[in-house]
């Protein structure tokens, strides 16, 4: 029942993780390449969405330099950019710093959910040792909890949707599936997982509860329609179906 609890032990990986973080910005400090941390990837994608909420200027830098249309931006699920949003508000609308407070939170949070995930699910002796692992390797999974990417915020979610659904709170649960909806397409595998999950179990409301999560893919649709002018935006870029 204390599962939620931070410990000492808690504490201890954090502080190795901001270790990590801290010497991989010495590292690109000393290369003369102070900002790749946050350039990385779509870092500057997300801080962009955080900023404009979608509201995309025709004259926006993606256009300018790379030729890029408007709908580009929604490839980027407002999951992660509404967190650096929060973190901007409390900083000052300083976007860049609220960038770098969302890569920490969230990088924390995985590694947080991680370790309880296992200890619901019974997977190891000690959790412990395995969470020490999860710090280390693979490699891809460091430098992600790094930068100003969308992978920790939706490992986190996925993580505490399992966990939820294990422990049977399956509001929390429903809250868990929408933020990984919201934030990574992906986010239709988990719903799928645990809907799934419920069916072999014939619970039909376990099922029910968990598909309402893919009102958000919806939502986002109207939003794309609204602001992009087609509810198809995400496809248009990705897939080039239009």
């Amino acid at each position: 029942k204390n599962i939620w609890i931070i410990d000492k032990f808690d504490l201890f990986v954090f502080s190795v993780h901001f270790s990590v973080f801290l010497l991989f910005w010495l590292i690109t400090l000393i290369s003369g390449e102070f900002f790749i941390p946050l350039e990385y990837w779509d870092g500057p994608n997300y801080v962009y969405v955080a900023k404009t909420l979608y509201n995309i200027p025709f004259n926006n830098p993606w256009s300018r330099h790379f030729h890029y249309p408007k709908y580009y931006f929604a490839c980027h699920l407002p999951g992660f950019p509404l967190v650096i949003r929060f973190f901007a508000f409390i900083t000052f609308n300083s976007y860049w710093f609220g960038d770098i407070l969302a890569i920490l939170f969230c990088s924390s949070l995985s590694i947080y959910s991680f370790r309880r995930l296992l200890t619901v699910f019974d997977c190891v002796e000690d959790p412990k040792w395995t969470t020490i692992l999860y710090l280390c390797i693979p490699i891809r999974n460091v430098l992600y909890h790094c930068v100003g990417a969308s992978e920790p915020l939706f490992l986190s979610y996925c993580y505490l949707s399992f966990i939820f659904y294990k422990i049977n709170k399956r509001f929390l649960m429903l809250l868990a599936l929408c933020g990984a909806c919201m934030t990574r397409i992906e986010g239709l595998a988990i719903v799928g997982t645990i809907g799934l999950c419920y069916l072999l179990r014939f619970d039909i409301l376990g099922g029910l509860i968990t598909s309402l999560s893919l009102s958000i893919y919806a939502a986002l649709l109207y939003i794309h329609q609204k602001m992009f002018g087609t509810y198809k935006a995400y496809f248009k870029f990705n897939y080039g179906l239009i």
